[in-house]
């Protein structure tokens, strides 16, 4: 990092840490504890904004792995959950030695609309690419990150009912830790946001076992050895 990038990140945080500890203080001077806990909500998203549109870009470089700014959002959700292993595989740490691109594509052209998200490898020069269905441009960052997560475990590409397996197993456990920040996400059961809440479920109820056998029962996965 340049000291001109620590300079400016230096500024940010020393505006958005003491508007943080300042509204702390100011909660007992709220009389009504409701109107506090909808202060405290509103200035956590106030600040979560502030980290992901400013703070983030400057310490933060993965214009290797996209320039969509809703997956680069969801990118710095990964980061602040500390998902290092995830970040490590995007950015080169894989079996390609280079940095899987992301992007949103109409799936349709590949016959695959059904499907969340897909890695493809380029037969010139083995490099990854994850792309991710273009219904969920709107998803949350959250839901964004596990699906993610979820395909960065496919840079192996062995094709395996294990390897899709290891794959589920990474995107519960990222929302499990989206969740741990944020208990309105266990609400939500429409779009992506639902199936990360169904997925959870199945795994939290039932075990890795039917997680699996969920897997090999789905006709999507009849090739996967």
């Amino acid at each position: 990092m340049t000291k001109k990038k620590i300079f400016i990140a230096t500024i940010i945080m020393s505006v958005v840490i003491p508007t943080a500890i300042i509204g702390k203080l100011c909660s007992n001077a709220l009389k009504n504890i409701d109107d506090f806990e909808a202060y405290k909500h509103t200035a956590w998203h106030i600040l979560h904004a502030l980290t992901e549109k400013v703070v983030h870009p400057i310490i933060h470089d993965h214009s290797k792995i996209s320039t969509d700014r809703k997956i680069l959002g969801a990118i710095y959700d990964l980061e602040d959950i500390g998902a290092n292993d995830v970040l490590d595989i995007l950015n080169g740490k894989n079996k390609t030695k280079r940095p899987i691109k992301i992007m949103f594509s109409d799936l349709y052209m590949y016959n695959l609309q059904k499907v969340e998200a897909v890695t493809m490898k380029n037969p010139n020069n083995g490099s990854l690419t994850i792309y991710i269905n273009k219904k969920h441009e709107d998803a949350s960052g959250e839901a964004l990150a596990c699906l993610i997560a979820h395909e960065s475990q496919h840079h192996t590409q062995t094709n395996t009912i294990d390897e899709e397996l290891r794959a589920w197993m990474k995107e519960i456990s990222v929302w499990a830790l989206f969740m741990a920040k944020d208990h309105d996400l266990a609400n939500k059961d429409e779009g992506l946001e639902g199936r990360q809440n169904r997925i959870y479920k199945l795994y939290n109820e039932k075990g890795v076992e039917e997680v699996k056998a969920t897997i090999a029962r789905n006709p999507m996965y009849k090739n996967l050895s």
